[in-house]
């Protein structure tokens, strides 16, 4: 099970820094990703992670609201 959620994780990396997607097992594509780092886009990392730490604090703090929506308005 730690092995598919990681694979599935280095699959949505290259997203958040606003990469391409490689191809291959994880050590390749985590490989990918951090040769390809300094091309990143900063305004894209950023927003991803300003919007997953709304979401983790939402459903740390507030659990009636619907988070995830939040989040992605």
């Amino acid at each position: 099970m730690t092995g598919l959620a990681l694979t599935i994780a280095i699959k949505q990396v290259p997203k958040l820094f606003g990469l391409e997607g490689g191809s291959g097992n994880f050590w390749q594509r985590l490989y990918d990703i951090l040769i390809h780092l300094d091309e990143a886009h900063r305004l894209t990392f950023v927003l991803g992670v300003v919007s997953f730490l709304l979401l983790f604090f939402l459903e740390q703090r507030f659990h009636t609201l619907p988070a995830a929506l939040i989040s992605m308005l």
